[in-house]
Order: C-alpha cells, then sequence, then structure tokens
C-alpha cells in the first residue's frame, strides 16, 4: 500500500509546535519517523533522513532568493540606497531596475525568473532558479550559469524523454541547480553500459583528436591536466545524489550498481573491500561518486559530459608505477611499503574519468607511444578503416555464431566431433568459447560464468530447471576458465594457456561421462563442424568484401 503522504504532513503539521513543519529540527524529524511508522513504513527512520536531506535543499533555495532581494546599492539616479527587492518594482528603463535585474542575473536566475519575482506585500511567488534544466543528448549537457560566466561553449540541444519531476527540481534549487542534470543524466540517464559489439571500444577521430592533444601537452607539463568544472560537493550532496539514484535503480539494481563503481579501475581488493562506513570500499565508492560531481560529468580528455556508465577510471600517474616508487624511496632511505605506494596512487587528485572507448584505446600506453597508436588509426584512409571494421564483425560473428550453435547442440547431448585431438587443434579463443558454451548447461552459481548467464537471459535458470538441473548445487564438471594473476601490478584474472585449457576441458567432459570421439578427423555431421560450418556460411560476403579489400590496398602498401 502506498502511503498518503499528503495525510501524512497534514498530521505533521498538527503535531509540531507552531503547525509548521521544519525538518532541520531534531524534534520534528522523530516525529515524522514516529508518524511513517503508525502508517506501516518499516523503512520510517531512513526514509525520514532523506527527507531532512531534501528540506534543507529546499530551505537553502529560499534564503538564497531572499538574501539577494534584501541586498542594497546605491541608486544612481537619486544617490540613496534601495533594495533589490523595491529597485524590481520600478520602471523598467532606470538604472535601478537593470542594476537589480543584473545582481539577480549574477545569482543565476533567469529574466523569466526575474519577472516571477513579485514584491507586493504577502506574495509568496518565488522564482526556481534552473527549475527547467535544459534537455541535452546523452553525450552533452545544459551549460550551467556558473560555465556561461565563465566563458564556456554551448551543447546541442536535442530532445529526450527525461523530465524532472518539480519535487527533483526543488531538491536542488539554488546553488545546487547545476547538478541535476549531472545527477539525473549522469547516473539515470537510460545509457546502457557497453560491454561488446563491432567497434563497441572504438574511439571516433573527436576523441582521438582530443587524446592526443592533452598527451602532447602532458609530455611538456607531466601535470598538465584539462581544465573541467570543479564544483564543491560536500557530504550531504553525495547523500542526496545517492538517494535520488538508488530510488531510480530499485535496491538490487542499486546494490550492483554500488559494487561496480567501487571496484573501478582494476586495483587491489584491498583498496575495494568493506561496504561500512570508514572502510577502504565504502570510502572509494563516495570518493568516485564525489569525483564525478565536481568535475560536472565531464571527461578528463575530450572535456565533453559522458554519461556515469560510460566512462572508465584512469590513473593519471599510472597505477602499475608503485613499484618503482618503493625502489626510488629505498635508495633515498625512506621506508615504505608497496601497499602504501598503491594507496597513494589510488585517490582522487590522481583519478582521471574518461570515455571507456578512450580508456580501452589508452590501454597501458603513454606519451609518444600513446600518440603515435592514435595518429596511425586517424591518418587510416577509408579503405583501411573499412577492412579494419570487416574484420572486427567477422571476429564477432564467429564468437557470437559458434557459442550460440554449441550451446544448441550441448542442450541436445550432442557431443559429437570432441575429442583430446580435435580440441588440440582450437586455439586459445576457442577453447575459450568452447569451454564458456560448456559451462552453460554444468554450471556453477558461485562463479562468473553462471552469473553472467543470468544476468544477460532472464530465462536461463527456468532453461537449467526444465533440464532437470539443479542450480543451488555445483556441477562437478564446470571448467574454471581463468586463474589468478602471480605478480604484476593489479589483482585481476587472466585466461588460462591453451595446454592447459584442453586438459581441464576434456577432463570436464569425461568426467560428465561424455563419450568423446575416438575419430582423427571431424565428421561432417558432428556439432563441432556443423557450428563451425555455420559460422564459414554466415561471415561468406564479409570475408569476400575482405579480400577485395586486402586486394585494393596491397599495391598501395608495396608502393610504400
Amino acid at each position: 500500500m502506498i502511503p498518503n503522504f499528503k495525510e501524512i504532513l497534514a498530521e505533521l503539521s498538527y503535531r509540531v509546535d507552531g503547525g509548521m513543519p521544519d525538518l532541520n529540527k531534531e524534534s520534528h524529524v522523530n516525529q515524522l519517523i514516529d508518524i511513517l511508522r503508525e502508517n506501516g513504513i518499516s523503512d520510517a527512520a531512513h526514509l525520514a533522513q532523506k527527507a531532512r536531506v531534501y528540506f534543507s535543499y529546499i530551505s537553502e533555495a529560499k534564503q538564497s532568493l531572499d538574501k539577494v532581494l534584501t541586498q542594497t546599492f546605491k541608486n544612481p539616479d537619486t544617490g540613496n540606497n534601495v533594495k533589490v527587492s523595491s529597485a524590481l518594482g520600478y520602471d523598467r528603463k532606470t538604472q535601478a531596475y537593470n542594476i537589480a535585474k543584473g545582481m539577480l542575473k549574477k545569482s543565476g536566475y533567469s529574466d523569466k525568473d526575474i519577472d516571477m519575482v513579485d514584491t507586493k506585500p504577502g506574495d509568496e511567488e518565488r522564482p526556481n532558479k534552473k527549475s527547467s534544466p535544459k534537455v541535452v543528448t546523452p553525450n552533452t549537457i545544459s551549460v550551467s550559469g556558473a560555465e556561461k560566466r565563465a566563458g564556456k561553449s554551448k551543447t546541442t540541444q536535442e530532445p529526450e524523454q527525461y523530465q524532472p519531476t518539480e519535487t527533483q527540481t526543488a531538491i536542488f534549487k539554488g546553488k545546487k541547480a547545476e547538478l541535476l542534470d549531472v545527477i539525473q543524466k549522469g547516473f539515470l540517464g537510460g545509457e546502457k553500459k557497453i560491454t561488446s559489439g563491432v567497434g563497441a571500444f572504438e574511439p571516433d577521430e573527436e576523441q582521438l583528436q582530443a587524446l592526443v592533444e592533452v598527451t602532447k601537452k602532458q609530455l611538456k607539463n607531466p601535470s598538465y591536466r584539462l581544465k573541467l568544472p570543479n564544483y564543491k560537493i560536500d557530504d550531504t550532496d553525495i547523500d542526496l545524489a545517492l538517494s535520488v539514484v538508488e530510488n531510480g535503480l530499485g535496491q538490487d539494481a542499486y546494490q550492483k550498481w554500488v559494487k561496480q563503481v567501487t571496484n573501478a579501475g582494476a586495483v587491489d581488493t584491498f583498496l575495494t573491500s568493506g561496504t561500512k562506513p570508514g572502510s577502504n570500499g565504502y570510502n572509494r565508492f563516495r570518493a568516485i561518486v564525489r569525483k564525478y560531481m565536481e568535475q560536472g560529468g565531464r571527461s578528463a580528455i575530450t572535456g565533453k559530459f559522458v554519461p556515469f556508465n560510460r566512462m572508465q577510471l584512469d590513473h593519471h600517474v599510472p597505477f602499475g608505477s608503485a613499484g618503482q616508487a618503493v625502489n626510488d624511496k629505498k635508495k633515498k632511505g625512506i621506508k615504505t611499503t608497496i601497499e602504501a605506494e598503491k594507496a597513494k596512487l589510488d585517490t582522487a587528485p590522481n583519478w582521471d574519468l574518461m570515455e571507456t572507448s578512450l580508456n580501452q584505446f589508452k590501454n597501458s600506453l603513454e606519451g609518444n607511444d600513446l600518440i603515435n597508436k592514435a595518429m596511425k588509426k586517424l591518418n587510416m584512409n577509408p579503405d583501411e578503416k573499412e577492412l579494419k571494421k570487416i574484420k572486427d564483425e567477422i571476429k564477432t560473428l564467429g564468437r557470437t555464431q559458434l557459442f550460440s550453435n554449441l550451446i544448441t547442440s550441448f542442450g541436445k547431448g550432442d557431443y559429437s566431433g570432441f575429442s583430446e585431438e580435435t580440441l588440440g587443434n582450437l586455439n586459445s579463443e576457442d577453447l575459450q568459447l568452447v569451454a564458456k558454451a560448456w559451462n552453460y548447461w554444468h554450471p556453477d552459481i558461485k562463479q562468473n560464468d553462471t552469473k553472467n548467464f543470468a544476468a544477460a537471459d532472464p530465462n536461463y535458470l527456468t532453461k537449467l530447471k526444465k533440464a532437470g538441473i539443479d542450480i543451488q548445487k555445483r556441477d562437478p564438471s564446470f571448467v574454471v576458465r581463468y586463474k589468478a594473476q602471480i605478480g604484476g601490478s593489479r589483482s585481476r584474472s587472466q585466461a588460462k594457456k591453451p595446454d592447459v585449457m584442453k586438459d581441464d576441458l576434456y577432463n570436464g567432459m569425461k568426467k560428465a561421462g561424455i563419450g568423446l570421439s575416438k575419430k582423427e578427423s571431424i565428421g561432417a555431421n558432428t556439432a563441432l563442424a556443423k557450428a563451425i560450418l555455420s559460422v564459414q556460411t554466415k561471415s561468406k560476403e564479409l570475408k569476400d568484401r575482405e579480400k577485395e579489400l586486402k586486394g585494393r590496398l596491397k599495391p598501395s602498401n608495396t608502393k610504400k
């Protein structure tokens, strides 16, 4: 049952002294908690604290406007001091009126807002500073008043479905107004996280040009950073933003999002562990959210607004340089540890948030090596670009089609064509794909393969149940495809070597009682042969175009 908040507000007004709720007062908050509990709301205390935060923003906005209206200045026409509120009632041609108007505009109010101000006694009409945020495309954001005053360029405006509610707008009145778009478009803009697809992680030419320019400047001045907004964000701002995100995503999706944000940047687990206040994980999560809000959701490379889930975290001074820092300090007699140096590198001042495509392209390259890679891509002619795209399409199609066909065959219990020899003939990527398809029907709910299948297909667990597979029990023939990395600067997994993967997969199939074929060659009707043939058929047109482009490019390459 949805509670009647109008009745709750009326009840609160009845119970508090003076009949006017003030959630800045602890006693009024406690009264609200009691009323919410009486209405059957289990998380009454949590909801009341959210209301307290919202109330503080609304109060702040009203005080901000009143403060401007009560300011005084010298009227050039008379030489007397006059209040802004009084001057706004003068003829619009007078100097006093225009000075008052300028003072309000300087505080962030528009011409339309100023026209709303009625200075008659008892009239409570007030403008909502930036009450109707401009609607923007996913890769742009409306320019705030502060940025306009700083001479920032305008961005392209296009219609989009989202429109903030009156309540959401009221929360961010006053100096917080410019953060409304950042939170709504950045955290809840509806843009899906890029995970796969042809060219999914390919930066465009504009992004590459920006990367080259920034990298060149950093070669001259290692501390150079692109100038971005620098909003003052406090803990209350973060609490409010997270409340909006949690309400928008729902509890389960929100918790998953928190985990993803906390682990951004692929750092050691000791830096991301813990969810309680004061723990490394909790502090890191809030620091990343703060960083994004402080810079207005802008990329550290292009300066453009980017939805949060289309960004990745990069370390300005490479995280992998912690070991070198330890060695350098030891030579100088300074005591330190690898953990201490990693912790210093993994702090907000050393973070760069940038487009996922740029961070993937950048990888671990720096300086001239990075510039050369970017320039090589920028200088590709149209045929070279198309050839690169077709190769990516063929690879993606091959992986997708082969995986789909194997899942279908394995689901029917058809494992024909697989033997120790045929598995040995597969390359590393194909072995990984076969093992992944094998795991689809031989699950372990604690392993990432099974979790990812369930996340991608809402009917996955139902399919297993219909096949008589108990998802609660680990299938003994499940094949672990990755192993923990030994050494290196980060804690992460890496794919097993082909010979190890082949043995693990072969033994997993034997353990499941699969009668592996002993044929030295693959018969035309085996599951493996049909899967491979299907890939070849699907990609024939692309293969023909690839051959044509290679033939066209060969003379020019030879000429070079």
